[in-house]
Parts: structure tokens; sequence; C-alpha cells
């Protein structure tokens, strides 16, 4: 028997973006896309690759580990 786990840490969905633009503002994180998604990392939840994870990389591992190749 297999058991396996997802825990995927800090995502960034299109619904949340409007929400860390808003908060860049209020702590200075930045303008672009870009500064504000590694300051904000970095700030919230650092990580070795300085960014948020995304959804479809969650939903890749995922679909693996829910199929007969992750036995």
């Amino acid at each position: 028997m297999t058991s396996n786990v997802v825990a995927p840490g800090a995502i960034l969905t299109d619904e949340g973006r409007p929400k860390l633009t808003q908060m860049a503002q209020t702590n200075d994180w930045g303008a672009t896309p870009e500064e504000i998604e590694l300051n904000a990392t970095q700030a919230m939840a650092p990580n070795d690759v300085d960014r948020f994870g995304r959804p479809e990389e969650i939903a890749t591992a995922v679909a693996y580990l829910a199929s007969s190749r992750a036995d």
C-alpha cells in the first residue's frame, strides 16, 4: 500500500493576485508583478525559488500521485 501527501505551501492564484497587489502598496513591495511576487514571497513565505507556487504545479503533482504510476 502507498500513501502520499501534498503540502504545497503558498500558492498564487488569479483570485489572490488583486489582494497581493493591494498588500504590495502597503508594504512597498514594488510595482511590477515580478517585484511584488519576489518581495511578498521573501516577506511571507521564503523558499528556495523565491516565488509562490502555481495551481497547475500542484495539480500535476496530485494527478501523478493519484495515478497508477505512483504505486
